[in-house]
């Protein structure tokens, strides 16, 4: 995938030089970097893991700079300090993601039946996810909301078991919750209290497999003096 990536260069003084706009494997295409032998830069690089996307930087001195982004955004963050020498010079840039990733599985399995609908979010995500460009530290901004859970199509026969696409979350909590709005498992509907799954821990930059395995509570018993089965 040719993901697209930004590097901001910073003197030592923390003022904008200059910026290069680069795609992954095809950086030869981009304008050379020419910058002075023997001075000090800060080096900055970040992408939204986009091949189309890439935010503009402003051009204020390191310290005050801020990116702004959708907090659905998968933003990753480089930052290197070094002198350069004569000659070529290489940075190894390793964007790191700075916000959460989550990947959700629901596994109706064991029921014998086939989930048929699905519908769920995840809370606690901030509409705006700020970088701090300095030291690659986010503030979250915005109203907080509950980010959507995207499901493939389960077709006309549903599928034993789904997994979700992965879900960017913008969020730093220990009492997050994954919220099950609606699933229709065989010929059932059921709805699922939004607090029923509470008490997950989100960290920023940490990529998560959050896995729901669906359980019958069917017995038999006897009822009336007739053999019977509860199905729940």
């Amino acid at each position: 995938k040719s993901i697209r990536y930004k590097l901001v260069v910073y003197d030592a003084d923390g003022n904008y030089v200059t910026e290069r706009d680069y795609v992954r494997e095809r950086e030869s295409e981009t304008e050379a970097l020419i910058l002075n032998e023997g001075v000090q830069y800060t080096f900055v690089s970040y992408s939204v893991n986009s091949d189309s996307e890439l935010p503009a930087v402003t051009k204020d001195a390191l310290s005050a700079s801020n990116l702004a982004v959708d907090g659905k955004s998968d933003l990753m963050y480089f930052s290197e300090t070094k002198t350069v020498t004569s000659g070529t010079n290489y940075l190894n840039i390793v964007l790191k993601h700075t916000l959460s990733q989550i990947t959700v599985t629901v596994d109706a399995s064991l029921t014998g039946y086939n989930i048929m609908e699905i519908s769920a979010g995840l809370d606690s995500h901030y509409s705006t996810a700020n970088l701090k460009l300095s030291d690659g530290s986010i503030a979250r901004n915005g109203s907080v909301d509950t980010v959507a859970v995207a499901f493939p199509s389960l077709g006309t026969s549903g599928q034993a078991s789904v997994t979700g696409v992965p879900t960017v979350l913008n969020a730093e909590t220990n009492s997050g919750k994954f919220i099950l709005n609606k699933i229709k498992i065989g010929e059932i509907t059921y709805n699922v209290p939004s607090d029923a799954l509470t008490g997950l821990s989100f960290s920023p930059g940490i990529k998560y497999n959050l896995k729901l395995n669906i359980t019958p509570a069917d017995i038999t018993l006897t009822h009336n003096n007739q053999s019977a089965v509860r199905i729940r």
